[in-house]
């Protein structure tokens, strides 16, 4: 008899320790954050998991707060109420390398909790087909022979980070061009604007696929499926460029572990959907959910990797 009534009690008090609102989640519209324009890969992403969330009733919807390489929709998130009503879809390079590269911003990472990560994809380098070259040494060369010509477009740290690496570890003297996305730094290749881009592989896909054009290198470690004949930086001599991008789900901290476990769940869920693997996988991207235990970790390592290269290379952007 004490023994059930120990477990009865034990019972009550775990109840009262989660809100009861906690357990209804959502009862009002969820706002996600994009810091990228839309018709982006993370803004793609975004909407895929967003409007399957929690049956898909209009309950969870995408803000698009773009500007300074997705840090205005940080610091939007880290200024909100930690209530689950505000979260952001963000890749890993804002929740990561932003720490390293820049010494003033106005939010800091212990101001995130991780949630889930979305996807996994690669970066492209590409140029535009009308350039003789077709691998990156090629480009390098090319770069060196013509520096008025050559510039590299992106949108984003990570971006800039990449073309800085390049620049340095070929002897070139490139400029970067920032653009709010990926799209905008595509169209500007094949206007002639730009010579060179770093991107994801939703804005350049059917590009490389047309022959407008050509795709030189992928930042992932080794060959992937989605672009098999395509070799890597690592194959090509330029190790340090070797990237496997990411795109997450964060909440402000202090939002109630109910709620974060809750929002995990559903993005796991989503991700194991056929409709999904298929839809993604036709735009080069796999999803590859893991939850917030695990994104923590990667959001740790990777941050590390780009602070060490920040500071070997002296890099910064502020």
């Amino acid at each position: 008899m004490r023994r059930a009534l120990s477990v009865a009690v034990a019972t009550v008090i775990a109840c009262a320790a989660t809100p009861a609102w906690s357990q209804d989640y959502p009862t009002k519209p969820v706002r996600v954050y994009v810091g990228l324009a839309a018709g982006g890969g993370t803004d793609y992403l975004a909407r895929m998991y967003t409007d399957r969330m929690f049956g898909g009733q209009s309950r969870v919807f995408v803000e698009n707060k773009t500007g300074a390489g997705g840090n205005i929709a940080a610091e939007a998130l880290a200024r909100a109420t930690p209530d689950g009503y505000t979260l952001m879809v963000a890749p890993a390079s804002v929740m990561t390398l932003s720490f390293a590269v820049y010494s003033k911003l106005p939010f800091k990472q212990e101001e995130f909790a991780p949630v889930a990560r979305l996807a996994t994809y690669p970066y492209l380098f590409v140029t535009n087909a009308e350039l003789p070259v077709k691998t990156v040494k090629d480009m390098a060369a090319w770069a060196k022979a013509n520096p008025s010509k050559s510039n590299w477009g992106g949108s984003g740290a990570v971006f800039q980070l990449l073309a800085t690496l390049f620049r340095q570890q070929t002897g070139t003297q490139l400029e970067f061009i920032p653009y709010k996305s990926s799209t905008e730094s595509a169209q500007a290749l094949l206007s002639g604007d730009i010579t060179m881009q770093m991107s994801d592989t939703g804005p350049v896909s059917a590009l490389i696929k047309n022959g407008k054009i050509r795709a030189l290198a992928i930042t992932t470690p080794e060959r992937t499926p989605l672009f098999p004949d395509l070799p890597t930086f690592t194959e090509q001599g330029f190790s340090s460029m070797t990237y496997h991008p990411w795109a997450g789900m964060f909440a402000p901290t202090g939002t109630p572990p109910a709620i974060i476990a809750k929002l995990e769940a559903e993005i796991i869920r989503i991700s194991k959907l056929p409709e999904i693997q298929q839809a993604l996988f036709a735009r080069e991207t796999e999803a590859s959910s893991v939850g917030a235990a695990e994104l923590g970790r990667l959001v740790t390592q990777e941050t590390a990797r780009f602070a060490a290269i920040a500071k070997e290379h002296n890099i910064k952007f502020d």
